[in-house]
This record gives C-alpha cells, sequence and structure tokens, in this order.
C-alpha cells in the first residue's frame, strides 16, 4: 500500500510540474483566433473584415462606436455629438 501512495504522489508532482511549466509558457504566449489572415497592418488600405476587426479595432479608438449587439451609435472618444445643417456637419466634444 506504501508504494502505491508514493507512485500516486510522484505521478500527481508530475502532472503538476507539467501544468507550471504549460502556464508559464502560456502567461508569456498571445494568441490571437479570426476568420483570416489581415491583408494589411494598415487599416487605411483595407476593405477586408479581418483587417479591421483584427487591426483597426485593436489599435485605433473612434469618435463613435456602435453598442454591442446593436445598431444604435455611442459615444467612442467624444462624449457627445450633435449634428447641423440637415446632418451635413457634426460636432464632437
Amino acid at each position: 500500500m506504501a508504494k502505491s501512495r508514493f507512485t500516486g504522489l510522484v505521478l500527481a508532482a508530475n502532472v503538476l510540474s507539467l501544468f507550471g511549466v504549460a502556464n508559464a509558457q502560456a502567461e508569456k504566449t498571445f494568441v490571437y483566433c479570426s476568420e483570416g489572415s489581415p491583408s494589411t497592418f494598415n487599416p487605411q488600405l483595407a476593405t477586408d473584415g479581418p483587417t479591421l476587426i483584427g487591426v483597426a479595432n485593436t489599435i485605433f479608438d473612434r469618435l463613435v462606436a456602435v453598442e454591442r449587439e446593436g445598431t444604435k451609435a455611442v459615444p467612442g472618444l467624444a462624449e457627445k455629438w450633435e449634428a447641423k445643417n440637415g446632418g451635413k456637419t457634426y460636432i464632437f466634444k
């Protein structure tokens, strides 16, 4: 019985040490999942979804954003805005 208990402790120690190594590597690794590869890292030149979502959304802030799971415009960098000239001019604050 003592040998079985010792074998279990050694096995548990090995599993924990492997788990610790995996965690140490995971903390240093950045993983990003995307539907495809970005065509460029300059979103001003892009029209494809993976570039705009993967690059532009994570690097650049916008004056106005769209609410999550909706269609309403919500403040981004701008705290508020107003439209003038029948919607031809917008003033952001």
